[in-house]
């Protein structure tokens, strides 16, 4: 999995457009990626790890 980088948290949206909404998931999925792993490895099953990311997402 890549490592995270700051780019990945940085804000790009500039309107509402569907375009601008897309380049954001396709930067900061990275991040929720991470996440849902860590939460995997802290015990988690995959269901419940799943439904906290979305949650967050």
């Amino acid at each position: 999995m890549e490592e995270i980088k700051t780019e990945h948290l940085q804000c790009i949206k500039e309107d509402n457009s569907e375009e601008e909404s897309e380049k954001q998931w396709k930067r900061s999925k990275i991040v929720f990626d991470h996440f849902y792993e860590y939460l995997k490895n802290k015990g988690l099953q995959e269901s419940t790890a799943g439904k906290r990311t979305e949650m967050a997402v």
